[in-house]
């Protein structure tokens, strides 16, 4: 993977400082890559998600109301 790093398109993720991992597994910088394999960089959460959810479900439910 240590090779791939070098060729991001997307600059603010930084493989050397975050996590990564092939199909749900951490491995190191290090790990050999096989053929179709999926490289997932893990980072931290922007929005805890149970709260995006329940935003959502009362803007639904207040603009179901209004009609």
């Amino acid at each position: 993977m240590r090779h791939r790093r070098k060729s991001s398109s997307v600059p603010e993720i930084n493989v050397v400082t975050q996590p990564v991992g092939i199909y749900g597994k951490k491995k190191t910088l290090d790990s050999a890559l096989r053929d179709r394999d999926r490289i997932e960089i893990y980072r931290p959460l922007v929005a805890d998600p149970k709260d995006s959810r329940r935003k959502r479900a009362a803007k639904k439910q207040s603009g179901a109301s209004a009609a």
